[in-house]
Formats: C-alpha cells, structure tokens, sequence
C-alpha cells in the first residue's frame, strides 16, 4: 500500500494541475544566480530576465569582465532608476568576491556550514538564498524559500508570522519539511510552484476565489480574506 500523501504534497499536486510546466525563475547555475539576484532591484520577473540576458551578453558573466566594465555600460543594464548605481556596485562587489573567496560553484561543494557562510558573503544572499543555492546546484536538500512562497505556507498554515522574518522562516520551513519527501528535485519543485502561486495569487492581496488551494487554506478557511 503507497504511503499517505499530506497535505502539502497534495496542495502542490493541485498546483502542478493548475500551472501546468514551469518556465523561468532563478537560474540553477550558483554564479549565474547571484549576478540575476543582483542586476536590477526590485522589479517583475520579465524586467530581471532580460537586464540578466544583457549582462550576459556584455560580460559573458565573467568576474574580470565585470570588473572592466564602464560605469555607463553597466548602468545601462542595470537601469536608469535611483538605485541602479547601488546595483552597478553590487555586481562589481560580487565580482571581487569571486576572486577573491572563490567561484561560488566551487563554493557549494564544501560542507555545508562552510558554504552557507561563503554563499552568504555576496550581496544579496542571505540564508534563505544560500540555501536555494545549494539546493539548486544539487548540493542541499533544505526546503528553500522566498517571500512569495513563505507567505503561501503560512497562510495554508504552515508556521506564523513571527514579526521577525528569520524566525518565522525557520518556523514556517520546518513545518512544511516534515511534509516533504528530503528529495532535492521534490524540494526545487516544492519551491518553484509556491513562488509562482504566491506572484500569480497568494499575493498580498490575494486572488482567493479561483485559488485551487481553497480547501487546504487555514487563512481562507479563517475569515475568507486575507492573511
């Protein structure tokens, strides 16, 4: 007799019939990763791809290149807004780092806690984003998550909002974890279809009532709005 699917397993079956194949997100590629994390601040995910693409084609993504690169030429992929001179410095802060600490693909190859604290010296990789980087090179099977997909769990009632975002990740992951399979593909798919479901529905203001997780969420059941 198969084992007992949970809960979690079977919302991200209800997901994978809604989605359908996924496309995008971040790149699997650790070094890759960190320049796409990088490249733009805050914007939609079309924006980011396509200042990464440009990067790509200017530098071929290499450390010294970056390096090299003009102000002007760099700002001219980044973009024109207020903070594209602090993204400008942030690609030139994670190029040092290369070469400095080292490739970040090496680096997720060393164990675990020493990779964790190398991933976490470039910009804009906290825990959470060392995690997917390890995950995603195939070298960690943590449930990862972002704040699209953290926000999801907790309203399908994995965790709380502890008013302190590092410990109501650890308190949300740890949750949702127990439910999982410590499989890393399961935990990238896991990953990828609840940062879509929390970009395209579980947002901050959420599309509740063509939601296919309608019946597995705490938040809807609770008050039918939001959470």
């Amino acid at each position: 007799m198969p084992p007992r699917r949970t809960r979690l397993q079977k919302c991200l079956e209800l997901l994978v019939e809604h989605q359908g194949p996924l496309t995008g997100g971040p790149p699997r590629d650790p070094w890759a990763a960190i320049l796409w994390e990088n490249v733009v601040y805050l914007t939609d995910e079309q924006r980011r791809d396509e200042a990464f693409l440009a990067l790509e084609r200017a530098t071929s993504l290499r450390p010294d290149r970056l390096l090299e690169a003009t102000d002007d030429a760099l700002l001219g992929i980044c973009g024109k807004g207020k903070m594209a001179a602090s993204q400008v410095q942030k690609l030139r802060d994670c190029a040092r780092l290369f070469l400095e600490i080292g490739d970040p693909r090496t680096l997720v190859t060393l164990p675990e806690s020493r990779a964790m604290t190398a991933l976490q010296e470039f910009p804009g990789i906290g825990r959470p984003g060392a995690e997917r980087l390890l995950l995603f090179a195939g070298h960690g099977t943590a449930l990862a998550l972002e704040s699209n997909g953290l926000r999801t769990l907790q309203r399908l009632g994995y965790g709380d909002d502890l008013g302190d975002y590092g410990k109501s990740y650890r308190a949300t992951q740890g949750a949702a974890a127990e439910e999982l399979d410590a499989d890393g593909k399961a935990r990238i798919d896991a990953y990828l279809r609840l940062r879509r479901h929390g970009q395209q529905q579980c947002r901050k203001k959420p599309v509740c009532d063509s939601c296919p997780l309608q019946k597995h969420c705490d938040a809807r059941r609770g008050d039918g709005m939001n959470h």
